[in-house]
């Protein structure tokens, strides 16, 4: 493929390190920042939907209210639902 392009998704994050930085310059870099939506909560499956940029201190109010919590450890930039896995390294 000629016109082959490189996705790099970026959550929230203050980009100190560099780590959206592109090397090829047929590389885009996607920020799912905007992408701060709860789609759905479900109390009798314990199931949040929600898109990668929302808060979890956001998300945590809106599942008080089913009685639930996501429970994860503070940071001072607050924790998003899409870097989760990226900054703890959990799944």
């Amino acid at each position: 493929m000629e016109n082959k392009l490189f996705i790099t998704p970026v959550f929230h994050s203050t980009s100190l390190s560099g780590n959206a930085a592109t090397v090829d310059r047929r590389t885009i870099v996607l920020s799912s920042e905007r992408m701060n939506k709860i789609l759905e909560v479900s109390d009798v499956d314990w199931l949040a939907v929600v898109q990668p940029g929302i808060k979890i201190d956001e998300l945590n109010l809106e599942l008080m209210g089913y009685g639930l919590q996501w429970p994860v450890p503070r940071l001072p930039l607050g924790p998003r639902a899409g870097g989760r896995h990226r900054d703890w390294g959990e799944d």
